[in-house]
């Protein structure tokens, strides 16, 4: 791999891990707005190929899981 596929390849996942890092922050930030209050954590995983998923893990109160 040359020095310019590689540097495409990490311009290709900045935007993979940035775009799914607005939207989170924006639903995190609508829950605030409601009250909602919730912790916990995300971690992105990458596939073989490079693309990434993620997998949350929320600790909230019963009564506001519903809701987030």
């Amino acid at each position: 791999m040359g020095a310019s596929s590689f540097s495409r390849q990490a311009d290709r996942n900045s935007c993979l891990v940035s775009y799914p890092n607005g939207v989170w922050a924006c639903a995190r930030d609508k829950c605030h707005r409601q009250g909602l209050r919730f912790f916990g954590m995300r971690v992105a995983e990458p596939h073989h190929d490079g693309t990434t998923h993620a997998h949350l893990l929320i600790f909230a109160r019963p009564e506001d899981m519903a809701r987030i």
